[in-house]
């Protein structure tokens, strides 16, 4: 259930993709290492699925 706290500010370290949708790399040491693979993260109000985390960042899909 999504409470509306925001609990970090994130740093988008990339962003690319196409017609297939977005991968996004966020950056937000504060919050990746407490998030399993398969987890959900709100985004700006929308939440994604993590695909992987990397030290301090999260890897996410956003699709179409």
């Amino acid at each position: 259930m999504f409470t509306g706290i925001v609990r970090e500010v994130g740093r988008v370290a990339e962003a690319g993709g196409g017609l297939a949708g977005v991968r996004l790399v966020v950056e937000a040491p504060g919050t990746a290492p407490g998030v399993e693979v398969g987890g959900s993260v709100a985004i700006d109000g929308v939440c994604l699925t993590v695909e992987a985390v990397i030290g301090a960042a999260m890897t996410f899909h956003a699709v179409p």
